[in-house]
């Protein structure tokens, strides 16, 4: 039967309580900061906070990815309910196509030339999918520096395989600050991109969101799309920047730039 598993009166952190579960099983966190990275390890379970996002807080130590959604993990694997904050990557999502539910993703700092703070949703190599449905969430405050998509990026490969979908979600206040990298600046709210030519497929859609007070100095303050298929509806797109610097003097696109899309 499906079983539930309490952090911390049974299991002292969530990586233990996942490591003992199952298919089906739910990782229920009581309110309060927990201080560690969690893997999902391709499980089929729920970890989910009893309080809420505001309540309840995963914080990593600055220099590793806070939660990582890297082995084949579906929409059963599904994370709700947690402010996640103070990684190099907030989520991590490779080859992997989970549930983020009514989460807060904010205040982490990409490494130089690394794309996605917030959400990283990467498909790249052959047969790899990675088709996250996020929903209900806020993504704020992350940043990259010299890449795109400070609060989520997604990106496919030649032979990569992404269908991503965004509902419900406020993306704010995230930044990607500027470099010698013409190509990479741009997305400062959400970057989706296809990375070489090939038989690849990214199709993204977004609906029913907010993206405002994002910045970027090259193309897309809010959002950027380049060679891929993307269908955004219902959305309110305001407030968006995009603030050139010495190595972008043509910046455009202060809310939305669409390149070979």
């Amino acid at each position: 039967g499906q079983v539930t598993r309490n952090v911390p009166s049974q299991f002292a952190s969530i990586q233990a309580a996942i490591t003992a579960s199952g298919p089906g099983d739910t990782v229920m966190v009581a309110p309060g900061t927990y201080n560690q990275s969690i893997n999902f390890q391709g499980k089929a379970i729920t970890v989910q906070s009893s309080g809420g996002p505001v309540a309840t807080t995963i914080q990593g130590n600055g220099i590793l990815t806070v939660v990582s959604l890297i082995s084949g993990e579906t929409q059963a694997s599904t994370l709700r309910g947690f402010t996640v904050r103070g990684g190099t990557t907030g989520i991590l999502i490779q080859n992997a196509s989970p549930t983020i539910d009514n989460c807060i993703i904010r205040n982490n700092v990409a490494p130089i030339g690394v794309g996605g703070a917030g959400i990283r949703c990467l498909a790249l190599a052959a047969g790899q999918v990675a088709s996250p449905l996020i929903v209900n969430s806020r993504i704020t405050n992350n940043s990259v520096t010299n890449e795109r998509g400070a609060g989520i990026f997604v990106a496919v490969d030649s032979t990569g395989v992404s269908a991503p979908v965004i509902q419900g979600c406020e993306v704010d206040s995230n930044y990607a600050f500027g470099g010698n990298n013409n190509i990479s600046m741009g997305g400062g709210g959400i970057a989706c991109t296809r990375l070489n030519a090939g038989p690849g497929v990214l199709v993204v859609t977004i609906s029913n969101c907010s993206v405002h007070g994002n910045s970027a100095p090259l193309n897309g303050g809010g959002m950027r799309f380049q060679n891929v298929t993307a269908v955004v509806t219902h959305c309110r797109i305001r407030d968006n920047v995009v603030m050139p610097n010495s190595f972008s003097s043509n910046a455009s696109g202060g809310g939305v730039s669409v390149s070979d899309s």
